[in-house]
């Protein structure tokens, strides 16, 4: 019925009685009555949950309405401040108010006894359990005390958590003898109790250990105070054995974690290890990179844990260092620079209290939703699941109060966190998972790896307030919107992904069950192509911004217990450019040197994009001249897709100028659309000036900012976004180093004098020369503004970094000697201007560079997209125009990931010495013996360039013969890919010994080591780990290509038995890419060129195979 009809139906009869009414809160004020005292009770279940007792006041009338602005079903009588179920989080204490009870009404409802208590107590609350919790702020009576420090509890196990704490305490006053459970609540009664010694806070420090090594600790919060880092340092013997370092930190590893258990709790942390690698330069010079290795994250629930997951996180970091080496060419670990501990608490979901269903939940009747008030709807849902009541009622949770001592606990406390599942499953021998519901999706939460026949499916819905419980009673109808067949579905629990036949579902589990819990979505048939369809990256955008911070280290000494010095990285100046479409400057580069450095670069950076914003909104119209006209009448193809032009021409204009481009078709214009927004390019964003630039954005309230993230705390882009009229523009923060992975150094050497156009635009000194290499700088020298009042240049050893444990050759002090000296400086703060001011030139230049060959060769702007592999791939699809097809069979997926094992990276024969009749070493005793080093020049591009899967995959029967297989052209257009078993002769045992076939990934145990490995560990723990293994054993279940099952045919290997086919049209689609990228390479003439195409090349090929499964979602 619609509001129309309804105000006729009541306006028609106006005397007629319904003695049933409907109440609800909130600014729609409904007072629909009903004849029929079901139906209320229908449409009131509907929209909010029934409590065990109602409070009843004003009575259901119009007056409810004209004195009170919204109705509560629950008030108390002692104040006088109505409420919602948010604004009440904090206000769970009890009460000792007596309540009278008015008599029940026909509705159901109850109220208080007399009028008086309307007019005097007018708080009230939605649910009758929060108003038992609000009373408790009435009473002022704690249950529990403790004796020590006085603090009060009303709850058991809060107090019991901070008796704990008291019990082991860390943090010693030297001055008297109290101690503390952290350095916090140290320094504040050093400031309360001894204030003659001199405190400050601790942000980022550097602390050594008490054991009195060389070992250095520093701690740092992370970009969004989520996370705090602490950091340890090599000693000289382990900084270049990752092995002996993960040895030499993990007691202070282990007990720095437990300490931070201690002090927040249950924490989640992951490790990182920051390295040098070298190699060397075509050009007979050294090449370094610095790459970064981090963990996978581990959660600690309790310390006996700790002394697992450590090892487990070491054995990821070699992992990563072995794709590294494998993946590079020629790098050699040159030193370790520290190991980084990064922690946060740990705050699991926890199934709570009841919420209404969302309707479109309801409507499936999928799901039962027991409203409960207490805190165990988890265990409520378990005893739903044995009963399996299905009463219209079924919903009460008196059906289930008597049953509870079914479920044992074993003293784990409601509400319960959903990794304390496992303890539930194994003392009731059931199988559950948990799965999320948020924006219409259902994803799992929690899968159980037991393999139990009783299975408890269970949704944890949540509101701004909580989270609940609830039991799923049909999983096919709950997910059954996604498919337009009504008929039972099977369903894999772990990526929610659907199945007619059992048995389909058995074969999808072998492939699936070795990833985590992910829900996963397959490309809709008919929308299963990837080709180039960005046209608006061809279009460059008009401006971009080069920018830079610089920092001091702010370094403070406080002594407890053990010596600890803090630092912390303070933003003391920055620089900005703004680069216009030409290439060249907008205006004079900005500098800024001072105290607020990172607020004063937004609140000018904000200033820029308004004035820029202005610009990009405009629409200047078009002005065609007689010659424009003409080449417009006279094109006959279009500008953007090359495809003959018909009717459907347009004047394509630059918005910004007014001048006429080309004739397009109508579909291209449109797409070649100039994009609002305004890149402002950092090098080093992810790891540096992100982190600064984070800490400020929080303070922003009218942008929307969005994250592409790597992790939780680094960021590859982010943006700040804002609507001009009918136009959203955004900010991009972009980094540099996601395209060009190496130091601004090396960038800079790489560029021939002639590009720095920029540099010499903003200066106008002849000696310009100077500048064409990056300087030097003292960063930790720089300790406070003061030192930017100093007159001279601090001397060479000034210019030491502890981090990399080097400092600065005499050529490069000498150099910074003569540019103080050229360019007439005063002091250390004319020097900090001119250094950021050309860091940020230099830059700019590098980029402006960059982006002009890739505008060149491959006709898109980099600036459209975030990372090398990125654009590679983009310019891939523009190159080639060869539409991809996508799986749209998960099983077809999995059954390709499971066969992507990496490449092999390993030394079988450690040590050769040879006897060379050319070196001075020579013995003509022995026989002559010459080592031989081979390298593959261009080896993923020598890859890309065979034929490649494109499409028309499908399943082929498996009764095939050994013929057929040997048979397949190795030119074939069409490609096969082969799940058989293999048998390794024995007979072949010797002749391969050194570099077996087909290897294979393999779970690595003790036992399987060799006695040399063994004695290298020399008593350390060992972890088993997944490594790729090439061995002699037989191969089951073994996915190959059929080139190489052709090739370990031919050498022997004996075909046991061919379980499943993929059939696939082939072709060598990216040749036309790699050969043209070869081809500049070999022609071009400078350093910075032939890294560009070689960047171009190697950087495909990981996005040939990216694995998603590990991106992830960051909301701010």
């Amino acid at each position: 019925m619609n509001i129309d009809s309804h105000q006729s139906f009541i306006m028609e009869f106006p005397k007629l009685q319904h003695p049933f009414t409907m109440v609800m809160a909130g600014p729609t004020r409904c007072g629909k009555t009903y004849f029929v005292r079901d139906l209320l009770h229908y449409k009131r279940e509907m929209f909010f949950p029934v409590p065990d007792k109602i409070v009843w006041f004003y009575g259901i009338h119009q007056s409810l309405y004209d004195n009170i602005p919204e109705f509560y079903d629950f008030a108390t009588p002692t104040c006088n401040e109505a409420m919602n179920a948010s604004e009440l989080q904090s206000e769970w204490k009890i009460d000792n108010t007596v309540w009278d009870e008015a008599p029940s009404t026909s509705s159901g409802y109850r109220g208080p006894a007399s009028p008086e208590m309307r007019s005097q107590h007018f708080k009230s609350f939605g649910r009758n359990d929060n108003l038992k919790k609000h009373m408790k702020t009435h009473s002022k009576e704690n249950n529990f005390k403790c004796n020590i420090c006085d603090r009060s509890f009303q709850r058991k196990h809060c107090f019991a958590m901070h008796m704990q704490k008291h019990q082991e305490k860390k943090c010693d006053c030297g001055k008297c003898d109290r101690s503390f459970i952290s350095l916090q609540h140290l320094n504040q009664h050093v400031r309360a109790s001894h204030p003659e010694i001199k405190l400050t806070s601790v942000k980022r420090g550097i602390a050594s250990t008490s054991k009195g090594n060389s070992k250095r600790v520093r701690r740092e919060r992370g970009a969004l105070n989520t996370f705090t880092s602490t950091f340890f340092q090599p000693t000289e013997n382990s900084k270049k054995d990752f092995l002996l370092i993960f040895d030499e930190i993990t007691p202070q590893l282990e007990e720095k974690i437990k300490e931070k258990i201690q002090e927040k709790g249950a924490v989640k942390w992951y490790g990182v290890v920051k390295a040098v690698f070298k190699r060397e330069s075509e050009d007979g010079g050294e090449e370094r990179v610095t790459p970064y290795f981090r963990s996978n994250v581990q959660i600690e629930l309790f310390g006996d844990t700790v002394g697992d997951h450590v090892p487990e996180s070491f054995t990821k970091i070699l992992e990563a260092v072995d794709e590294f080496i494998r993946r590079g060419s020629g790098w050699i670990l040159d030193k370790i620079v520290h190991f980084e501990l990064c922690v946060a608490k740990y705050q699991p979901l926890l199934a709570s209290s009841y919420i209404i269903l969302p309707k479109k939940l309801v409507d499936k009747k999928a799901v039962l939703n027991i409203q409960n008030e207490d805190q165990k709807c988890l265990v409520w849902c378990l005893i739903a699941h044995k009963l399996n009541i299905l009463a219209h009622d079924s919903f009460r949770v008196s059906h289930y109060t008597p049953h509870e001592q079914k479920i044992k606990l074993d003293g784990v406390e409601c509400p319960l966190p959903l990794n304390k599942i496992p303890i539930v499953e194994r003392l009731s021998n059931l199988r559950i998972n948990v799965f999320g519901y948020e924006e219409n999706e259902v994803f799992p939460l929690y899968v159980s790896k037991r393999v139990d026949e009783e299975c408890v499916n269970l949704l944890l819905i949540a509101n701004e307030e909580t989270q609940h419980c609830c039991l799923i009673r049909n999983m096919s109808r709950l997910l059954g919107d996604l498919t337009k067949h009504k008929t039972k579905h099977h369903y894999c629990y772990r990526c929610l992904h659907r199945f007619a036949k059992v048995e389909i579902l058995k074969e999808h589990l072998q492939y699936c069950s070795e990833h985590s819990p992910q829900h996963i979505k397959m490309p809709e048939k008919g929308e299963n192509f990837i080709k180039f369809q960005n046209v608006h990256y061809q279009h460059p955008l008009p401006y971009i911004i080069c920018a830079d911070f610089e920092s001091l280290i702010v370094k403070e000494v406080h002594t407890s217990g053990n010596s600890e010095i803090i630092a912390r990285h303070e933003a003391c100046g920055y620089a900005y450019v703004i680069i216009g479409s030409d290439g060249r400057s907008v205006k004079p580069i900005s500098v800024y040197r001072g105290k607020n450095a990172v607020q004063h670069f937004m609140e000018n950076i904000l200033k820029e994009k308004e004035e820029l914003a202005a610009k990009l909104t405009s629409i200047v119209p078009i002005n065609m001249t007689p010659q424009d006209e003409l080449d417009f009448r006279s094109a006959t193809h279009c500008s953007i897709c090359k495809k003959a032009l018909k009717g459907d021409r347009v004047r394509d204009h630059d918005h910004q100028t007014g001048r006429y481009r080309a004739a397009l078709h109508s579909s291209c214009n449109l797409k070649f659309r100039l994009s609002k927004k305004i890149p402002v390019v950092f090098h080093n964003l992810k790891n540096y000036d992100g982190h600064l630039i984070m800490q400020e954005i929080g303070k922003l309230k009218d942008y929307e900012i969005s994250v592409v993230p790597t992790t939780m705390e680094k960021y590859v882009t982010f943006s700040l976004s804002k609507r001009y009229h009918k136009f959203k523009v955004s900010l991009n923060f972009v980094d540099i180093f996601q395209f060009l992975s190496t130091s601004l150094e090396k960038l800079v050497q790489n560029l021939t004098p002639d590009k720095f156009n920029i540099l010499k635009e903003n200066f106008n000194h002849h000696n310009i020369s100077l500048l064409l290499r990056k300087g030097v700088y003292p960063y930790e020298y720089m300790v406070s503004h003061q030192k930017f009042d100093e007159e001279r240049l601090p001397s060479v050893d000034s210019f030491e970094s502890t981090l990399t444990d080097s400092g600065i050759n005499d050529e490069d002090y000498r150099h910074a000697q003569t540019v103080w000296n050229y360019f007439n400086l005063k002091n250390m703060g004319e020097y900090h201007d001119l250094y950021v001011k050309c860091d940020v030139l230099q830059l700019a230049d590098v980029f402006e560079n960059f982006r002009k060959l890739c505008q060149h060769y491959y006709g898109l702007d980099c600036v459209h997209l975030f990372t090398a592999p990125g654009l590679a791939w983009q310019n891939s699809l523009k190159m080639t125009h060869q539409p991809l097809e996508l799986f749209t069979d998960i099983n077809m997926h999995m059954f390709i990931e499971k066969g992507i094992r990496g490449g092999i990276s390993v030394i079988t024969k450690r040590f050769s010495q040879a006897n060379n009749k050319y070196l001075p070493n020579f013995d003509a005793s022995k026989s002559i013996k010459h080592i031989i080093c081979l390298d593959c020049n261009n080896l993923y591009g020598a890859s890309m360039v065979e034929s490649l899967p494109y499409g028309e995959f499908e399943r082929i029967s498996a009764d095939v013969t050994l013929d057929w297989i040997q048979s397949v052209p190795q030119d074939s257009s069409e490609g096969y890919i082969f799940e058989v078993d293999l048998k390794y002769p024995e007979e072949l045992h010797d002749l391969h010994n050194d570099y077996p076939l087909a290897p294979e990934k393999m779970d690595i145990k003790f036992k399987d080591l060799s006695e040399f490995s063994k004695a290298v560990l020399n008593g350390m723990k060992y972890t088993p780990s997944t490594k790729l293994v090439p061995n002699l054993k037989d191969k089951k279940n073994y996915i190959i290509y059929y080139k190489n099952l052709q090739f370990y045919l031919k050498h022997g290997l004996k075909l046991e038995k061919v379980h499943k086919i993929l059939k696939f049209q082939q072709k060598p689609w990216l040749k036309k890419y790699i050969m043209f990228n070869t081809e500049q390479r070999k022609n071009s003439k400078s350093a910075f060129e032939k890294d560009f195409f070689k960047l171009m090349n190697n950087s495909a090929y990981g996005k040939t195979m990216e694995n998603i499964r590990n991106r992830v979602d960051v909301q701010l």
